[in-house]
């Protein structure tokens, strides 16, 4: 009896994951990064995830902070 390749999958599917509202500030992480640009300036990223289904919050730049 002949065996059988493996198959391969290349994009594997994902698991729908069910959206869940974050309620309190604890809800939340931040983290933050940054880096320097060509003129020596420090750029800042703020990332903000939530905690009770993992996701990575959108979120607007904020250009008065």
């Amino acid at each position: 009896m002949p065996r059988r390749k493996p198959e391969v999958i290349l994009f594997p599917a994902r698991k729908i994951r069910i959206s869940v509202p974050g309620v309190s500030e604890d809800d939340f992480d931040i983290f933050s990064t940054y880096h320097t640009n060509g003129g020596g300036l420090f750029n800042a990223t703020l990332k903000v995830v939530r905690k009770t289904d993992g996701r990575l919050v959108p979120h607007q730049n904020c250009n008065s902070c």
